[in-house]
Order: C-alpha cells, then sequence, then structure tokens
C-alpha cells in the first residue's frame, strides 16, 4: 500500500501502558490516523488486525486484509499526520510467530516505522503472573514459582513470557525493516514522568506536543478499570488449587469462609451453587467460574482492600532469568542510546 503518510506500527510489549496509550492517546488524539487495537468502530478494520495476528498461512487473505486497511485511510481527514497501528500481540508467540506478523505488514504498508516499549524484565515477568491469575488461569494456583518454572523452561509456543526475548524481537523487526526504523521507548519513564514520556512520543511521530499533554492530562483522574492486584484477592485465587486438585474438603472449607462473608440473605443461593461445583469438581469449568464470579462481584470492595501482591523471586530463577538479559541489554543500549543501567535493568 503506498500509503501517503509515515506509519508507526506499535508492537507491545504487552504490560508496559499499551492499553492505556491505545485508549486514551492513540485512538484520541486528532493527528493520528488510529488503526487498532480496539477503540475504534470499524469493525471490518479490527478484524484486518486481529487476522494478521491470529491466522495461518492458509485461511490469511491478504487481499482482504489489505482492502479493510485501505479503505480505512483513505477515509481517513487530511488532518491526520501520522498513521499508529498498535497491536502487542506482534511481539508474542502466543497466536503467532513474530515473523510472519512482520513480514504481513511488509506486504501491507509501506516505510513501517516500529514502535515498542521495554520494561525491567524481572518487573515484567512479576505483572504478567499477577495478570494470568486475575485471569483465573489453572497453571497459576499454585504460586508464582510453580508457573515461573514452567514457563522459563517450555518452547516459545508454548509459553506464556516469551516477550522476554525482546532483543531477539527487535532485532528480528530491526532486519526487516531497519534498525533506523526501531524506535524504543521504556515503560520505566511512563511511569515517572508521563507528561516527558508523552512529549518524547509526540517528537518521535510528529504531532503536536499540547494536544499530546491535553488528552494525558493527570492520569490520577482516570478512572482504572481494571482490579487492583491485592494479598486479599491472591489468597481467595490460591485456594482454587484446591478444586484443581480435587482436593474438595479443603476446597469447601475454604470457600465457606468467604461465603460467610456476604449478607445472610445470599447465604442459601451461594451454598447451593458451591455444592453445584463441589459434584462436578473442575470438569466444569462453566460452573466453576460462574461461582467464583459471583464472590468476586459480591466481595469486590474487601478484595480491592489491603496491600498490593507481590511476589518473592527464587533465587535461582531471578539469576537465570538475570543472565539471560545481560548481552542483549548491552546490545541495545549501545545500538539504540538507551539508559536502562539506570532504571536497573541486568546489565552485568
Amino acid at each position: 500500500m503506498n500509503n501517503r503518510l509515515p506509519i508507526f506500527v506499535h508492537i507491545g510489549l504487552a504490560k508496559t501502558g499499551t492499553t492505556f496509550l491505545q485508549r486514551y492517546f492513540f485512538s484520541r488524539h486528532s493527528e493520528i490516523g488510529y488503526l487498532g487495537k480496539v477503540w475504534s468502530d470499524n469493525k471490518r478494520m479490527l478484524k484486518a488486525g486481529d487476522a494478521i495476528v491470529r491466522r495461518d498461512s492458509i485461511s490469511f487473505n491478504l487481499e482482504e486484509v489489505y482492502e479493510a486497511y485501505f479503505e480505512a485511510i483513505t477515509q481517513m481527514s487530511n488532518e491526520k499526520k501520522v498513521l499508529v497501528l498498535s497491536e502487542e500481540d506482534f511481539s508474542t508467540y502466543k497466536f503467532m510467530d513474530p515473523y510472519i506478523c512482520a513480514m504481513r505488514l511488509t506486504q501491507i504498508f509501506r516505510n513501517v516505522k516500529i514502535l515498542i516499549t521495554l520494561r525491567h524484565p524481572l518487573d515484567w515477568i512479576e505483572s504478567t503472573y499477577f495478570w494470568r491469575l486475575n485471569l483465573e488461569h489453572p497453571n497459576t494456583f499454585n504460586g508464582f514459582e510453580s508457573w515461573l518454572k514452567k514457563q522459563w523452561r517450555s518452547p516459545a509456543l508454548f509459553n506464556e513470557i516469551t516477550e522476554i526475548r525482546y532483543g531477539k524481537i527487535i532485532k528480528l523487526y530491526s532486519e526487516i525493516f531497519g534498525s533506523e526504523n526501531i524506535h524504543i521507548l521504556l515503560y520505566e519513564e511512563f511511569k515517572e514522568d508521563i507528561n516527558n514520556f508523552a512529549k518524547n512520543l509526540s517528537i518521535t511521530l510528529g504531532i503536536s506536543k499540547e494536544e499530546s499533554l491535553t488528552l494525558i492530562g493527570d492520569t490520577s483522574k482516570i478512572k482504572r478499570e481494571k482490579n487492583r492486584i491485592t494479598t486479599r484477592l491472591v489468597d481467595f485465587l490460591y485456594c482454587q488449587k484446591f478444586l484443581m486438585a480435587n482436593d474438595l474438603k479443603s476446597y469447601k472449607e475454604a470457600m465457606n469462609s468467604y461465603i460467610d462473608m456476604l449478607p445472610s440473605e445470599d447465604h442459601k443461593s451461594m451454598n447451593l451453587k458451591l455444592d453445584s461445583v463441589l459434584e462436578t469438581g473442575s470438569n466444569n469449568l462453566d460452573n466453576w467460574k460462574e461461582f467464583i464470579k459471583d464472590i468476586r462481584h459480591n466481595l469486590r470492595e474487601y478484595f480491592q482492600e489491603g496491600e498490593r501482591a507481590s511476589t518473592l523471586y527464587p533465587d535461582y530463577l531471578k539469576k537465570s532469568i538475570s543472565n539471560y538479559c545481560i548481552s542483549q541489554n548491552q546490545i541495545l543500549e549501545k545500538e539504540y542510546n538507551l539508559n536502562l543501567e539506570a532504571y536497573g535493568y541486568p546489565m552485568g
């Protein structure tokens, strides 16, 4: 596609403020022609983005995807100065090899520039774990160490922390699009001074800094839609391991302690739901999901109170992960003039 505007493809990483940027910045700035992910009314275009990261080579229809983006771009107003396509799954192996995603992008767009946001690897892994736990993935219920050990030893295609190989992902994209077209952002700078982050991002994109700062505003005023991951919530979710292990007695005792916190008029209905879960065990995930959804909803205020959850890294895993990241951090800091050492990234 001979797009008249420059295009930046934001490839994540996930858990680096990506949803925030998609919802409050990329999709709202008047000078950005936003091509997704989400926060767009153009369903055909969103479907095209989904196809890039989830359709195998047999079912992927290049012509259909091309036409969807071409139509969306030609309908954009003349005030747009840059196109932005944001999709964090371009940097993960969960659905599609990033190489395939990158090559598909070259078939659709011209003069592509890549944006990627990095985060301290140990911090990123912890955030990813709590995100998966909050989504009630059974493989997280036995705790952080058990989950991380399995992920660290699993092949990329069956791994939930593939983005830890961010050095290789950047190398892959730089070989396809050119290292001069790779722009690396740091999540730590986003957290430390979001206004300065927005200014620098605006310079990179070639858009109005003033409008960017107005959009970002005071982020404390933006209502958090995601749950706080507190120690109380984690303790509740960890109880689910009893059901997964078919230890029904322990599970019943644990869940009764939460049912007792509910108003007395809700006890009967929730006990009936618990009995139903105990009858089918973990074989009926829909039944179980509905039950814990009700508990979480009715005790939401309780679960949101208290201290933020944290993990304790086993020394052997912390050392292995840090050692893995040292060489890629050294290369990235040198080649892209980053300040990784200042934010505690493993540097050797």
